[in-house]
Formats: C-alpha cells, structure tokens, sequence
C-alpha cells in the first residue's frame, strides 16, 4: 500500500467519510497524505459530508482536509442532467427519444445515479418486454418508483381504511 500509494501523481479517494473510526487507517492514510503533500502531489478527496461534520476523524486529518480547496458539486441543473441521460441512453441498446430524456431530466432532479437509474430501469422494462421507451412507459417506471416523491401523502387514516376495507 505504502510504496504504490506514496509514489502516484494524483490521488484521487471517494467517500473519504468511511475512514471516520477507523484508527488504523487513518494513521495509515495520513502518512500517505503527507507524503504526497510533501512531494508536491495532488491529492482529491470526495465526501457527502464536510470534513466539520465528521466526529471521529482524526483532527490532524481533519485540518489537512481543510486546508485544500472545498467544492460542493451539488445537484446538476436541467441542460446538465439533460446532457448525462443523453451520454448514457447512447450507450443503450434500446433506442430512446429525446422526449423520454428531457421528461427523465425533469422528473428526476436528484443525482446523477438517480437520474440514470430511471434510465436503466425505462430501457430495461423496454427491452424485456418488447415495448418502445416511450413518454408513457417512463411515466409509468418514474411514477411506480417510491424514491421520486410522485405519489400523494397516504394518512394513517387512508391505511387503516383501506385495511380495513379489504379484510
């Protein structure tokens, strides 16, 4: 680990939150750290959380991560969503129409794995069932997914009602 990670150009570390608690690692990746650092390497880190916000990282880590330059990507605007599920549906082996793309960006404005997951599951039921990737099969996939948000708020009332009703 020391000799191959010590000696890179550029490292790049997604998900840099889940040394959080894990002593030896973060001994051991702090001297990486230092090491790069000292070498005049670059050193990219990825985290859904500030480095603030992480309560059992080491400080000394913690203030090096905060030294560099923090960029928080955020969510893509429409033109950018619009342009991924344009990248990806070319990739497809089912064809699917600019209509279906824009109406994915719109639905969907959370991550890039969100958008591209409603994308791989319209061409998926396209493909395995032999229907064209229409604005009415992607209506029927986005609206059946419980992680968009597109169904009303269902009561506890509504539930015990509806229970009820059926037993």
């Amino acid at each position: 680990f020391r000799s191959r990670y010590r000696q890179v150009d550029v490292l790049l570390v997604d998900d840099i939150q889940f040394l959080s608690g894990k002593d030896g690692t973060q001994e051991g990746f702090f001297h990486t750290f230092n090491a790069l650092h000292g070498a005049g390497r670059q050193v990219v880190l990825a985290s859904d959380r500030t480095p603030a916000s992480l309560p059992l990282l080491e400080e000394r880590l913690r203030s090096r991560f905060e030294w560099g330059l923090m960029a928080d990507v955020g969510v893509p605007d429409h033109e950018t969503r619009l342009a991924i599920l344009r990248t990806h549906a070319a990739d497809m082996p089912v064809a699917i129409d600019d209509g279906v793309l824009a109406y994915v960006a719109e639905a969907r404005p959370g991550s890039v794995r969100q958008l591209e997951g409603s994308l791989n599951r319209i061409g998926a039921l396209a493909r395995f069932t032999g229907r064209i990737a229409d604005l009415e099969l992607a209506r029927s996939v986005i609206g059946s997914d419980p992680r968009t948000g597109s169904h009303a708020a269902v009561s506890p009332q509504q539930v015990i009602a509806e229970v009820a009703r059926h037993y």
